[in-house]
Protein backbone atom coordinates (compact mmCIF):
# COMPACT_ATOMS: atom_id res chain seq x y z
CA UNK A 1 0.00 0.00 0.00
CA UNK A 2 1.70 3.66 -0.77
CA UNK A 3 1.46 6.21 1.66
CA UNK A 4 1.37 9.79 0.80
CA UNK A 5 3.19 12.67 3.30
CA UNK A 6 4.35 15.82 2.98
CA UNK A 7 7.86 16.47 2.34
CA UNK A 8 8.18 20.10 3.09
CA UNK A 9 6.98 22.71 4.70
CA UNK A 10 3.55 24.15 3.58
CA UNK A 11 3.15 27.91 4.77
CA UNK A 12 -0.35 28.71 5.85
CA UNK A 13 -2.00 31.79 7.51
CA UNK A 14 -3.95 31.72 10.54
CA UNK A 15 -6.69 34.44 10.76
CA UNK A 16 -7.42 36.37 14.12
CA UNK A 17 -9.57 39.55 14.67
CA UNK A 18 -7.57 42.50 12.64
CA UNK A 19 -5.59 40.10 10.38
CA UNK A 20 -3.52 36.67 10.06
CA UNK A 21 -0.29 35.36 10.98
CA UNK A 22 2.24 33.56 8.90
CA UNK A 23 1.73 29.93 9.67
CA UNK A 24 4.30 26.84 8.51
CA UNK A 25 3.37 23.17 9.08
CA UNK A 26 5.97 20.57 8.70
CA UNK A 27 6.24 16.51 9.07
CA UNK A 28 7.14 15.73 12.48
CA UNK A 29 10.21 13.32 13.14
CA UNK A 30 7.62 11.17 15.59
CA UNK A 31 4.61 11.32 12.72
CA UNK A 32 1.99 13.76 12.51
CA UNK A 33 3.08 17.01 11.58
CA UNK A 34 4.28 20.44 13.60
CA UNK A 35 2.76 23.39 13.44
CA UNK A 36 3.96 26.61 14.41
CA UNK A 37 3.36 30.45 14.04
CA UNK A 38 6.73 31.78 14.54
CA UNK A 39 6.07 35.52 14.97
CA UNK A 40 3.99 34.31 17.95
CA UNK A 41 6.59 31.04 19.12
CA UNK A 42 3.65 29.43 19.87
CA UNK A 43 3.26 25.60 18.27
CA UNK A 44 1.45 22.66 18.38
CA UNK A 45 0.90 19.27 16.58
CA UNK A 46 -1.70 17.40 14.69
CA UNK A 47 -2.09 13.62 13.30
CA UNK A 48 -2.78 15.27 9.70
CA UNK A 49 -1.66 18.74 7.89
CA UNK A 50 -5.81 19.51 8.70
CA UNK A 51 -5.85 18.59 12.20
CA UNK A 52 -2.30 20.51 13.24
CA UNK A 53 -3.78 23.47 11.51
CA UNK A 54 -6.86 23.37 13.33
CA UNK A 55 -5.05 22.86 16.62
CA UNK A 56 -2.97 25.86 15.88
CA UNK A 57 -5.88 28.05 15.06
CA UNK A 58 -6.74 26.96 18.93
CA UNK A 59 -3.47 27.26 20.22
CA UNK A 60 -2.83 30.95 19.09
CA UNK A 61 -6.24 32.03 20.19
CA UNK A 62 -4.96 30.57 23.82
CA UNK A 63 -2.09 32.24 23.55
CA UNK A 64 -3.49 35.66 22.34
CA UNK A 65 -6.08 35.90 25.41
CA UNK A 66 -3.01 35.11 27.81
CA UNK A 67 -1.47 37.63 26.49
CA UNK A 68 -3.81 40.22 27.08
CA UNK A 69 -4.70 39.25 30.05
CA UNK A 70 -0.82 39.50 31.94
CA UNK A 71 -0.30 42.65 29.50
CA UNK A 72 2.35 41.35 27.20
CA UNK A 73 3.55 42.70 23.93
CA UNK A 74 1.69 41.32 20.93
CA UNK A 75 3.00 40.91 17.73
CA UNK A 76 0.17 42.98 15.38
CA UNK A 77 -0.93 40.69 12.87
CA UNK A 78 -1.11 40.69 9.11
CA UNK A 79 -4.07 42.30 6.92
CA UNK A 80 -5.56 38.87 5.80
CA UNK A 81 -5.71 38.46 1.77
CA UNK A 82 -8.57 39.13 1.42
CA UNK A 83 -8.40 43.15 2.82
CA UNK A 84 -5.33 44.01 1.50
CA UNK A 85 -5.74 46.88 -0.72
CA UNK A 86 -5.78 45.74 -4.90
CA UNK A 87 -2.98 47.26 -6.70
Amino acid sequence: MLKSYVASKIKAIVEVPGGCYDAVIEPNDEGGYLAEVPALACATEGRTVDEALAMLADAVEGWLAVAHEKGLKIPPPKPTPSTQAKV
